[in-house]
């Protein structure tokens, strides 16, 4: 095997073994959620025009909510007349449990980053965040 063979292989087994040492981190994984929402116009951006903030509660554990800000999606969910939509989440995490969550889509529809709030929070919550059973051992969702 020729230097330039070696150098080769040895850059293709370096990248190889830091994709899996991330892998050994946790894993990556999309649900999706039933979620109250209402525009939370309290949390709107001035230096963010087109961003609309909505809340959003789960429908399993309403104590927990998720604010985004979207391109016109108080708008968009005012025109679906639905009081529940469908989030889908992006999770990551390990054994250990959620590490991060991220919100990709409401009701099939990609949220458009405009800038502006998101946060997370609960008020008086009763039992663990409702991503958190998709990484626990034994909880039989993995």
């Amino acid at each position: 095997m020729s230097v330039e063979e070696r150098k080769w292989v040895l850059t293709v087994g370096l990248f190889v073994s830091l994709l899996s040492g991330c892998n050994r981190q946790g894993h990556l994984t999309r649900v999706g959620k039933q979620m109250t929402w209402e525009c939370a116009p309290e949390h709107y951006m001035s230096q963010y025009p087109d961003a609309q903030p909505v809340r959003l509660r789960y429908v399993e554990d309403p104590h927990y909510e998720e604010v985004i800000s979207g391109r016109d999606l108080c708008d968009q969910l005012k025109g679906s007349g639905k009081t529940v939509v469908l989030v889908q989440f992006e999770a990551w995490g390990n054994s250990n449990g959620l590490v991060g969550y991220r919100e990709i889509s409401v009701d099939g529809k990609a949220i458009v980053n405009a800038g502006g709030w998101g946060s997370s929070g609960a008020t008086n919550p009763v039992g663990p965040h409702p991503l958190e059973k998709l990484f626990k051992t034994g909880s039989g969702t993995r």
